[in-house]
């Protein structure tokens, strides 16, 4: 039907039951809702509203509820800060923000709280000690950011007696050998610690019969990780061989009952002893060759086919085949007035020779070391023009992995006698000069040694006790 065309009005017609049908259902219809489904809170209104004119939660121009945790969009509205991280504006909750940068060394972190501590950007931060932005040891302030020869630890290890020899195991242990002191002097050997320095094990031998004279002089490792010590017990020479927790293994003979002063292992297990004025090359129990020699510190490097002695009485080395034939030694020249003496040699990873020892001019003295090839042709020489500089006495060498040169020894500090331990780069310059603090009055460094990272370990005797000490590189 028409409804225009009658010129009726609808309130005038009556509804067919379509049409009420229709209008029954607008209300549903306009929620959006499913007209086979019913809505409980709008049913109720529906039927509350019925004869009071009151509109459904579906009446026109209401909008439908929402959660008010959530936008229209679906993001939290809870109070919860936008995640900005990243845009380079430093928001609320943000310590700092370099925006694509973030993360990477010298910029913000990750998440917006701070600048990466990154040793080597020339900026000091976190735990660093100093950065000066490059990656070289020795120069003040080293690759990892700490001061160079700065003391890790440093401290007797509480026995009386004396240090005169250090080494360092695969796994970083120290081990230490030497003497101490009570009723009988005792041949003495420790494992510490690498990290702080703290005795592990200790190895004692002694005397059995009253004798007082017995000491280990020297400690290597050998191939196998076992130690052998060299030294005196009971007046005569004796070399011992202990695992690396510090049980005793066997003794090897001594040779010719004289007391060993240095020791170096072979690459197949023989070692080398020096004694007075002689070398001896063992192979177990037996002795292959004894060699008489013009001094009694030895060294070898793996590898090579020659051992070399360092000569007490002039500024000299002498080379020493694994056979048992001394070569002529090399003697090096200082000036007329002063007086050189050599305590210790060892070799750079280019086969140079280095000879450390004391330069005297009357009472004074100073270190003396000079780099040379290995027929003798000097690199360069440190001491004759440093004079009354640094030293009174030189006690130990090292060489470093990066051809870096370590001597101690003491010297005298407004009137004590104190420990000290210099460094040289390969070409002689000094790097740093160390004097060790624990020590006040009468102290000494007897030999010293480097670890795997290229840390120095110092060992000796401080108002009477054994001491030890760990500096970086």
């Amino acid at each position: 039907m028409d409804v225009a065309k009658s010129g009726a009005t609808m309130s005038e017609k009556k509804l067919s039951p379509h049409w009420l049908t229709f209008a029954l259902l607008l209300p549903a219809l306009a929620c959006g809702d499913d007209p086979t489904e019913t809505n409980p809170s709008e049913a109720s209104s529906e039927g509350s509203g019925e004869g009071s004119g009151g509109a459904s939660s579906g009446t026109e121009g209401e909008d439908p509820p929402t959660d008010e945790s959530t936008s229209a969009s679906g993001e939290s509205t809870d109070g919860a800060v936008e995640d900005d991280c990243g845009n380079g504006v430093v928001d609320p909750g943000e310590i700092c923000d370099d925006g694509e940068l973030n993360g990477n060394a010298g910029a913000c972190t990750a998440n917006c709280q701070g600048r990466l501590v990154v040793c080597g950007d020339g900026l000091v931060q976190g735990g660093e000690a100093c950065d000066d932005g490059n990656a070289k040891d020795g120069d003040g302030c080293n690759s990892d950011c700490r001061v160079s020869g700065a003391i890790v630890w440093e401290h007797p290890l509480g026995y009386d007696g004396r240090a005169y020899g250090v080494d360092v195991g695969a796994d970083g242990t120290l081990y230490v050998a030497g003497s101490i002191s009570g009723a009988y002097t005792t041949a003495w050997a420790a494992g510490l610690s690498g990290a702080d320095g703290a005795v592990e094990w200790t190895y004692e031998l002694p005397p059995t019969n009253g004798a007082a004279s017995n000491v280990f002089r020297d400690v290597t490792t050998g191939r196998g990780g076992e130690l052998v010590l060299g030294g005196q017990h009971n007046g005569v020479g004796r070399v011992a061989v202990l695992d690396a927790a510090g049980m005793h293994m066997q003794n090897l003979p001594p040779p010719n009952g004289l007391s060993i002063g240095w020791l170096a292992v072979l690459p197949d297990g023989d070692y080398l002893a020096s004694h007075g004025a002689s070398v001896s090359r063992f192979h177990g129990l037996v002795q292959d060759w004894q060699t008489a020699v013009a001094g009694p510190a030895l060294t070898y490097r793996a590898g090579d086919n020659i051992a070399l002695v360092a000569i007490p009485d002039a500024a000299s080395f002498q080379r020493l085949t694994l056979d048992g034939v001394a070569y002529e030694p090399v003697v090096f020249e200082v000036p007329e007035e002063l007086h050189a003496t050599s305590r210790e040699v060892a070799r750079t990873s280019n086969g140079d020779v280095v000879v450390a020892g004391t330069v005297f001019e009357g009472g004074h003295g100073e270190a003396l070391v000079i780099r040379s090839s290995l027929d003798g042709n000097p690199r360069w020489m440190y001491g004759p023009e440093q004079l009354h500089q640094q030293f009174r006495q030189v006690r130990c060498l090292a060489v470093d992995s990066q051809d870096s040169i370590i001597v101690g020894g003491y010297a005298y500090v407004l009137g004590e006698r104190r420990p000290l331990v210099m460094k040289l780069s390969p070409e002689g310059e000094v790097l740093w000069v160390r004097s060790l603090e624990f020590a006040a009055v009468d102290a000494d460094v007897l030999d010293c040694t480097t670890t795997a990272n290229d840390e120095v370990v110092a060992v000796g005797d401080a108002n009477g006790q054994v001491w030890a000490a760990k500096l970086t590189p």
